[in-house]
């Protein structure tokens, strides 16, 4: 027998109830009571919401048809079979409509793509009332007496385990941690916002009250304190350098046992840091399972959608910190699948969220001159120039692992004719060119350039430039014949080990660089290129004097084993060159070579034979 579940859904008329309720309010001579009943109020918002809305779309119908009278081309573009913006706004009645549900609010409080089964509800929804068959209201679903909405007990996950107090390091020590995090780490992954993060630390105290605040504290700590030589860092009961932070790390819980509660940013923003802290150490492989839970926590507050995104904040300021959380999850992700040869947890189709504000944190909060906030001033170069083209770049590496490095070879592929592989890496050495042309001033090769961070953020995208390079040429490196296509693959490999290798060399020259994880896993490539063309050039007998090449490789292993001292991802890559050369016949490197790279560390100058239809260019 079928159960009563209350009266019918009910239909609140959308435009007259709304002027009616809002010149209520605007002519009210005092304060406009209230009604006690909830419902009611989310009927008077919801109402008031989508009369505004309306409003919105007739207005922009009228600047659209202003546009098109004015215009003097009568050409007109074909709609999409989906129009974005049409569809972001039903996405947000859904979610509208949604949060009058009066049971778990949280719970239903989720972003809805095109795909869902609430968006073919939406779409039968606009098509009855085309065809007359109901009205524009909102409906209203009553839940109360239904139990499909509600949860009973069994559904509850068991409460979270009482955690002790987070012990965090002394004033002193805090202090100067978060400025190392901020010093360091900061300008090459910009995960925080620091005006804000440090009033909340030393103003409001909010890491001693709120625990998801707190863990990002620890983290950021965990992270200052790997570029720290201060022995209160370590561990207790060792005194090893690579124990450093893990005191603070280690009281983190990563994982909440209730995962139906949302994820706020500061879990998002914990998993981010946590990702630059874990991959470097043995357990790396947390950081795998971290990066999809990070993602997808972003994906449910609807971050991957710019017009969502942003409707669905409540301010720019909130806005703007999802926006740098999502960017890093979504570029520590591609860097993790490259090195790791696994798929991607997002890709560029997925998402089209814009890039972060292109200006310094000191510039988002100005309260004497709003006007002013998230806007650069001229002349003064933004740091944050640099992880706009540090995305750009990613970009191509992308492309590059999604036609080059995929399990199933796409139709653009399968399609192509037999030069087709030529055609697609012309294609991307060309983005590379265009890239490094592109570059503003302060962010071009200097090894002379006097501001330290500037400095490191060049280096940071050069070196990542060169590594990029060999992602996209390594795939036609093989054993058999050296003639593997029309590009000279290993050449130009070579030349980018070599370069890389030199900005290294400069980079570490220079006292006060920090020993940043990210350059761990390009150096044993970098080495192991020249490998290759050393063994390469020995078995094809070819004219080839390896002491240069040599140098550079003696040069990478001792960076690993400086690397070594703090990471152990640096030792293990460090011991797997020691074994293979000591049973390799391996020629010593020229001493004289050695001094002159150790006086003059500038990037590779190779000239390369190149084909006439090869886009390629001379190294820097």
């Amino acid at each position: 027998m079928l159960q009563k579940r209350g009266p019918k859904s009910k239909f609140y008329p959308r435009g007259s109830d709304a002027k009616t309720l809002i010149t209520t309010i605007l002519s009210a001579q005092k304060t406009v009571v209230i009604p006690k009943d909830e419902s009611i109020v989310r009927e008077m918002l919801v109402e008031i919401a989508s009369y505004a809305r309306d409003l919105e779309r007739q207005l922009e119908q009228f600047s659209e048809q202003r546009i098109q009278r004015s215009s003097a081309s009568p050409v007109s573009k074909p709609s999409p079979l989906y129009d974005s913006q049409d569809e972001d706004e039903a996405h947000e009645l859904l979610i509208l409509q949604t949060q009058t549900l009066r049971l778990d609010n949280a719970l239903y409080n989720k972003h809805l793509g095109k795909s869902s089964h609430f968006m073919l509800l939406k779409t039968a929804l606009n098509i009855r009332d085309e065809a007359g068959a109901g009205s524009n209201g909102v409906i209203e679903v009553e839940t109360e007496k239904s139990k499909s909405w509600s949860r009973a007990f069994w559904h509850r996950f068991p409460p979270e385990p009482v955690d002790p107090p987070y012990e965090f390091p002394e004033p002193d020590l805090l202090r100067k941690l978060i400025d190392l995090y901020f010093d360091k780490h900061h300008p090459i992954y910009p995960v925080l916002h620091r005006p804000s993060f440090e009033r909340l630390v030393y103003v409001d105290n909010l890491h001693l009250t709120n625990r998801r605040f707190g863990a990002v504290v620890l983290v950021a700590c965990a992270l200052g304190s790997r570029l720290s030589d201060d022995p209160r860092t370590l561990y207790d009961g060792t005194q090893d350098i690579r124990s450093a932070g893990w005191k603070y790390y280690g009281q983190v819980r990563l994982i909440s046992t209730s995962l139906s509660e949302p994820l706020t940013l500061y879990d998002v923003q914990l998993y981010a840091l946590s990702l630059v802290f874990l991959f470097p150490t043995p357990a790396h492989d947390a950081a795998w399972f971290l990066l999809a839970l990070g993602i997808r926590s972003a994906q449910d507050h609807g971050v991957y959608r710019k017009t969502n995104f942003k409707k669905r904040m409540s301010s720019r300021f909130e806005e703007e910190q999802w926006r740098r959380a999502f960017w890093n999850l979504a570029a520590t992700d591609l860097y993790m699948s490259i090195a790791t040869g696994r798929p991607r947890s997002t890709r560029e189709d997925d998402f089209d969220l814009e890039l972060p504000p292109d200006c310094d944190d000191e510039y988002w909060e100005i309260p004497s001159h709003p006007h002013l906030e998230y806007i650069q001033p001229i002349g003064k170069p933004s740091l944050m120039s640099y992880w706009h083209y540090f995305v750009k770049l990613l970009h191509i590496a992308g492309l590059v692992k999604d036609h080059l490095f995929t399990t199933r070879k796409s139709a653009l592929w399968e399609n192509s004719p037999p030069d087709g592989n030529d055609k697609i890496v012309m294609e991307l050495d060309s983005a590379l060119n265009s890239w490094m042309d592109e570059l503003p001033d302060h962010l071009k090769w200097d090894p002379h350039r006097s501001d330290d961070l500037l400095f490191s953020q060049s280096v940071s995208l050069h070196s990542n430039y060169y590594w990029v390079q060999i992602q996209l040429h390594k795939v036609f490196i093989r054993p058999g014949p050296l003639n593997t296509g029309n590009f000279p693959s290993l050449a130009i490999c070579t030349n980018a080990a070599r370069s890389y290798i030199h900005i290294l060399q400069a980079c570490f020259a220079r006292p006060g660089m920090p020993l940043l994880p990210h350059y761990i896993a390009p150096t044993f490539i970098a080495a192991v290129i020249l490998l290759i063309n050393l063994w390469t050039s020995l078995r094809d007998k070819t004219r080839y004097d390896p002491r240069k090449d040599m140098a550079d490789v003696y040069s990478c292993v001792d960076h690993l084993r400086a690397y070594e001292k703090r990471y152990e991802q640096a030792g293990r890559l460090h011991d797997v060159l020691e074994a293979v050369m000591s049973v390799s016949k391996m020629p010593p490197p020229s001493q004289k070579e050695s001094l002159k790279r150790s006086r003059d560390p500038q990037p590779a100058q190779t000239n390369l034979s190149m084909p006439d239809n090869s886009c390629h260019k001379q190294m820097p």
